[in-house]
């Protein structure tokens, strides 16, 4: 019997798998180096330095969204086939008839290439360079020069080939319509968060992802939203709602313990400062030719819209350049800085304030201005300082759309879930 399968063997799921044949793209998008990039690319950036086993990637990570988002879209009550509306070539409105299984497809796509703009260190990397990852993921897509672009124009299919690109772009970037279906992808009960939750619970060691994912699944629909006047998902408040209170516990359990860890936070920052220091070297005219092992990361630096430059980056890359500056830099700074990556000297808590505004800034300055040259080895730390954001969690009054969780009390009555959860009302005021 021939396999028709590609199977992937996966700690959390056990198994995942692709139809050889009907999701040959997503095999195919698999095998491209620009997909194989994210295996050189930590999951949780520098969080490895606080649980040593997480040091998984944003590779499996992604083949585990396009799996979950699969599971999630045969779940739904989604018909045979989906209008989605168009504009023609004079900018006329059309609808276009899409069939269920290929707009299933277009998902999981979409849920596999979420993450291809991701650079080293994950987000952290993003608030060194001030690089859009989302941006990147849609240079890395459309990109004539790349392998991905020929993939999605060449489905087998009229409509897929002249379409997929354009509404994979359109799902990654929230403005696909109907919204539904980017809510599948990114909204605050998506596959993107199911996933992450549960492989970086695991590959922490801790176990605070806990939630019945099956039960969720069963207990979701597609329904008309009557705040937002427009189909959405929805959840059965009578049998759901405690499979996804666990949810949103889990995340406010992972971001107290795993996501704002403080001595991560102090590592993300020393990477932060190596960057600082590297680009004050530039710009004093130190030899470019002592400081790089080759141009790719210059190049980058110089010019944060080289998309070739910045397909060369990864962890493991820029950690090779850690150790050779700790080794071999002439500046004492730079040399000291990739120390304390290289070596993991976690910084020391001077002081804490449960509230910010009961710190002295007064004496914050003058312990600064005493430190003088050695100030670059200290810094002042924000609890909320940290690349890793839930806006659902931070006890917003006001939400845009993918900042609701809806659920389905009647035939006709539907309520948020802050507004019926006891538990979730209290973890929405209480900021993080």
């Amino acid at each position: 019997m021939p396999n028709h399968s590609k199977v992937i063997r996966d700690p959390i799921y056990n198994l995942i798998s692709f139809d050889k044949e009907k999701e040959k793209a997503i095999i195919d998008i698999i095998n491209t180096p620009e997909f194989q990039r994210l295996r050189r690319i930590r999951q949780l950036g520098l969080s490895y330095y606080t649980y040593p086993t997480s040091v998984h990637d944003r590779f499996s990570h992604s083949l585990g969204v396009c799996h979950v988002v699969g599971e999630l879209f045969d779940n739904l009550n989604i018909p045979d086939k989906v209008i989605i509306p168009e504009l023609d070539r004079e900018g006329n409105n059309i609808s276009l008839e899409v069939e269920k299984d290929q707009l299933r497809l277009v998902v999981k796509l979409a849920g596999l290439l979420h993450d291809i703009g991701h650079g080293p260190f994950s987000h952290a990397f993003e608030r060194i360079t001030n690089v859009d990852h989302e941006k990147m993921s849609e240079k890395i897509i459309s990109s004539k020069e790349l392998n991905i672009l020929n993939i999605l124009t060449s489905l087998g299919n009229e409509l897929l080939n002249k379409y997929a690109l354009k509404w994979i772009i359109e799902i990654l970037n929230g403005t696909f319509n109907p919204i539904w279906v980017k809510e599948l992808i990114s909204s605050q009960l998506d596959a993107d968060r199911i996933d992450y939750l549960l492989r970086d619970a695991y590959m922490c060691g801790v176990n605070y992802a806990s939630f019945d994912i099956k039960w969720l699944f069963q207990n979701i629909e597609i329904g008309r939203i009557n705040s937002d006047d427009r189909d959405g998902l929805l959840i059965n408040a009578k049998k759901g709602i405690h499979a996804v209170e666990a949810f949103i516990v889990s995340r406010y359990h992972m971001y107290e313990q795993v996501y704002f860890h403080k001595t991560t936070r102090g590592f993300e920052v020393i990477v932060q400062k190596i960057f600082d220091r590297l680009k004050e070297l530039i710009l004093k005219g130190d030899d470019v030719n002592e400081l790089f092992l080759d141009k790719s990361l210059l190049n980058f630096i110089e010019n944060n819209d080289n998309l070739e430059a910045y397909l060369q980056l990864d962890d493991f890359y820029l950690v090779t350049h850690f150790k050779y500056w700790k080794d071999n830099s002439k500046d004492e700074i730079l040399s000291k800085l990739c120390e304390v990556i290289i070596n993991r000297i976690p910084s020391k808590m001077i002081n804490e304030k449960a509230n910010e505004n009961l710190w002295d800034t007064e004496i914050g300055h003058k312990l600064f201005e005493q430190l003088g040259d050695n100030q670059v080895f200290y810094f002042e730390d924000n609890y909320n300082n940290v690349p890793y954001k839930d806006s659902y969690l931070l006890g917003k009054k006001s939400s845009e759309r993918a900042e609701h969780i809806w659920l389905k009390l009647g035939d006709k009555e539907q309520k948020e879930l802050g507004e019926i959860s006891p538990i979730i009302k209290s973890l929405r005021n209480n900021d993080l």
